[in-house]
C-alpha cells in the first residue's frame, strides 16, 4: 500500500521539526551534580547542559574515531580542559562554576568548527 504525496510530506515535517526540537533541549545536571558528556567528530551531546553553580563533575566519552578533548570555556578563556581522549575512551573533569554562560568543546585541531561544541549555562 503507498502513502498519497500529501501525507508523506507530511510525515517528513512532523519528523523533522521533532528533530529540530530535540536540537535545542536543555539537558540538567544530574544528581550529585554529575554530567555525561559525549564527543565525536562532528558533535557535542548534550548541545545544551544546565546547572548551578559550584563544584561540577563532567564525565565525558568519545564516541568518535579521533582524539578529541573537552574544554570549558568562558569567552576566548580556557577555564579547564582534559587532556586529549583516546576514541572508546572516558574521563572525568571536576570544575567549579561561577554564574554565566560557558562553551563546552574540544579544542583540539578544527573540532569546534565541525559542530563539536556546546553551551553551558550556570546559574545562581
Amino acid at each position: 500500500m503507498r502513502c498519497p504525496r500529501a501525507v508523506t510530506r507530511l510525515l517528513g515535517v512532523v519528523g523533522l521539526t521533532l528533530g529540530l526540537l530535540g536540537c535545542s533541549q536543555t539537558t540538567q545536571a544530574g544528581p550529585g551534580r554529575v554530567a555525561q558528556v559525549g564527543l565525536s567528530e562532528y558533535r557535542l551531546t548534550p548541545q545544551r547542559l544546565q546547572a548551578s553553580a559550584g563544584p561540577l563533575t563532567l564525565v565525558v566519552h568519545n564516541f568518535g574515531h579521533l582524539v578529541h578533548n573537552l574544554a570549558v570555556m568562558r569567552g576566548s578563556r580556557v577555564i579547564e580542559e582534559t587532556a586529549p581522549i583516546a576514541p572508546g575512551s572516558s574521563v572525568t573533569l571536576a570544575v567549579a562554576l561561577t554564574p554565566g554562560r560557558y562553551t563546552l568543546g574540544s579544542n583540539l585541531f578544527d573540532d569546534q568548527s565541525l559542530g563539536a561544541y556546546g553551551t553551558l549555562v550556570v546559574g545562581p
